[in-house]
């Protein structure tokens, strides 16, 4: 009788073999070109929206905000159904860094636009947030990288 924890007839892989596996099934996680590229730009303009929304009246901005985290939750489920993982920015370890490092300036921006309601501070606030946003994704897709093939060359 066999339990649960006996070994099957099949033959185990080696540790190295193992992580050589690893290694290949994490080359799968790169998304295909142009797509990531789509993600940034679609995240930055979010971003700016949600900065620039600040400077709305106190009656619209309640639901601006709701638009956002809408539009946020639909970018997440776009990127899932198409390649099937989705990773937050705050869980690498170093690549979360670039996430708090974005949202400095994306929190003081967002302090201006409610400070000063203008059109012209939103649009500003707005313009400097979808960019700050946009070099933040693509800074963080960097460093992302590089700790994967670290984690990989350590292992």
């Amino acid at each position: 009788m066999l339990s649960g924890m006996e070994s099957s007839n099949r033959p185990q892989n080696t540790p190295a073999e193992d992580l050589a596996l690893i290694g290949q099934a994490q080359d799968h996680l790169d998304p295909p070109r142009g797509f990531a590229l789509t993600y940034d730009v679609l995240f930055s303009i979010v971003c700016g929206v949600f900065v620039g929304a600040q400077a709305l009246p106190l009656t619209i901005r309640p639901f601006a905000t709701i638009v956002v985290v809408l539009a946020l939750i639909a970018l997440m489920v776009w990127w899932r159904r198409r390649l099937g993982w989705w990773l937050s920015g705050y869980s690498p370890r170093r690549a979360r860094w670039v996430t708090f490092a974005m949202l400095v300036p994306l929190l003081g921006l967002m302090f201006w636009a409610w400070a000063m309601p203008v059109l012209w501070v939103a649009l500003t606030a707005g313009s400097i947030a979808a960019a700050v946003a946009f070099a933040a994704s693509r800074l963080w897709a960097l460093v992302w990288k590089r700790e994967r093939v670290a984690a990989r060359n350590v292992a």
